[in-house]
């Protein structure tokens, strides 16, 4: 049976990016638009438009005959693509990020010319966007078949068990999440055994530590800012649950594949030979936790905007409307589950 549960809040992860695109779009201001915010909005937004029309399409029974499943040709070669590179164009928005909370309160943010500007959006659309295509090249080398089509959560790539696949691709989110973090920083404890704040230029929040005074100042003055001190908030604490919430699902990630999965040594011949082309389709009740990723940060982007009326309004009334058509005795939610199979599938 379908998943309900996961196509509903799908959608509603979806919806839950429209607030945080409008805003970024009405910043009239130039310097004071980060596209690296935007662009994690659209990774977001995508990867829940992906799974909720996945879980439609190959959300069937079980028990139903899944060999006549649409084989996603073409949609599967493409969506199984952008969520295997899903976590670098969130990664890469979050470094993005980073680096325009560094130029809005740095000392020279008054200097901040057209060409500047131009250079930072190039910058953060590289980590946005080129970072993903890049991962996406080097994936293929690991692909030993076509892809998976996985009831509810439907197209899926392949990867094989061998070290280069830790080493191009599973190993990096990690990697990404700490350094993120890193340049985030903590702005507490400060010991005075430890140099100036201003000596650690990559730790956004000690950059503001040190600078405080100044920003507050500048805040306060109808003197138009590089960066509001609301959207400096926003930015900051997006930064921080996207990074905290990563962490440690990619460290599951690579744990479970070092741990539980037997990794081998790796064949050009053998995993792009003849079984490249194979499409593996296996059947599924529901969608594993792993699947809620872009659940989870569709809502925590949303909790960031929750100070804001609009956004208050739009996510009761999508409550609202979800308790009244779903959660009740007798909805869609209250249906029985069935048990999971497994076929391979080639065209």
């Amino acid at each position: 049976m379908p998943d309900y549960a996961y196509s509903v809040f799908s959608a509603l992860g979806v919806v839950l990016c429209f607030e945080p695109v409008v805003y970024t779009l009405r910043e009239r201001k130039p310097r004071m638009r980060s596209l690296a915010g935007g662009l994690l909005i659209f990774w977001i937004g995508l990867y829940n438009i992906l799974s909720f029309v996945d879980s439609l399409v190959w959300g069937g029974n079980t028990g139903d005959d899944i060999s006549g499943w649409f084989n996603g040709t073409g949609y599967c070669d493409i969506g199984a693509r952008i969520k295997v590179t899903f976590p670098f164009g969130i990664l890469g928005s979050t470094i993005g990020i980073c680096r325009f909370l560094l130029a809005a309160i740095g000392e020279d943010r008054g200097l901040d010319t057209p060409e500047r500007q131009r250079r930072r959006m190039v910058l953060e659309g590289c980590l946005g966007v080129g970072l993903p295509v890049v991962f996406a090249a080097l994936h293929f080398v690991v692909e030993p078949f076509r892809y998976r089509i996985i009831g509810v959560t439907g197209c899926q790539s392949s990867f094989d068990n061998s070290w280069l696949t830790l080493l191009l691709s599973t190993i990096w989110p990690p990697i990404l999440s700490l350094i993120s973090l890193l340049l985030i920083g903590t702005p507490l404890p400060i010991t005075p055994s430890l140099p100036p704040a201003d000596t650690y230029p990559g730790l956004v929040l000690r950059r503001w530590w040190s600078r405080r005074a100044d920003l507050n100042e500048e805040w306060s003055l109808i003197i138009p800012p590089a960066i509001t001190k609301q959207h400096f908030h926003r930015l900051v604490i997006t930064v921080l649950f996207t990074s905290l919430i990563y962490l440690p699902y990619s460290l599951y990630i690579l744990i479970h594949l070092v741990t539980v999965v037997d990794i081998g040594g790796f064949s050009w011949a053998r995993v792009h030979g003849p079984d490249w082309g194979v499409v593996v389709i296996m059947a599924q009740d529901t969608a594993p936790a792993t699947s809620w990723i872009g659940i989870v940060l569709a809502g925590c982007s949303v909790l960031v905007l929750a100070t804001r009326s609009n956004t208050k309004k739009r996510c009761t009334s999508c409550v609202e409307w979800i308790d009244t058509h779903l959660t009740r005795p007798g909805s869609l939610l209250a249906l029985p589950k069935h048990h999971s199979m497994a076929i391979d599938h080639k065209t």
